[in-house]
């Protein structure tokens, strides 16, 4: 019988992954020198790197609740990079728009990179999650 604990934590987890692998390719399609298309690229960002952290800490919470202190560092560990994360990334964010508002055609440049960054490193930490956490909660 599974866990209905360990599976709410997890989709608890997933969900903020998941919407932000949905929500972000979207901005491929329009030019990041649009200051309020950057400013809502911004916002969807910093919404992303802020619901890591909650929703990390929340199913952490969880598994230590249900005595599962190993599987607890999984999702405490998610949520302190989404901690490290959004400040770093934010900042780099911040600079590239002030480049783009100053004139410069490389601040939508790197724009575009963080852009893709950002939905790397989301891909990147939701099959990671993924790959871990099949191993180490049991599914019938």
């Amino acid at each position: 019988m599974p866990d209905p604990i360990a599976i709410i934590a997890i989709v608890v987890l997933l969900l903020p992954q998941a919407y932000f692998l949905l929500a972000s390719p979207s901005f491929l399609m329009v030019s990041l020198a649009i200051p309020s298309v950057t400013t809502l690229l911004r916002v969807l960002f910093s919404a992303h790197f802020k619901l890591l952290q909650v929703s990390g800490a929340a199913s952490a919470l969880a598994f230590a609740i249900t005595g599962r202190f190993a599987v607890a560092l999984v999702p405490a560990s998610v949520g302190v990079i989404g901690a490290a994360a959004k400040g770093r990334f934010l900042t780099s964010f911040d600079a590239a728009a002030a480049i783009r508002d100053a004139g410069d055609s490389a601040g939508v440049v790197r724009l575009r990179q963080l852009h893709w960054a950002g939905m790397g490193f989301n891909l990147v930490l939701l099959t990671a999650m993924l790959v871990i956490l099949t191993r180490v909660v049991p599914v019938p």
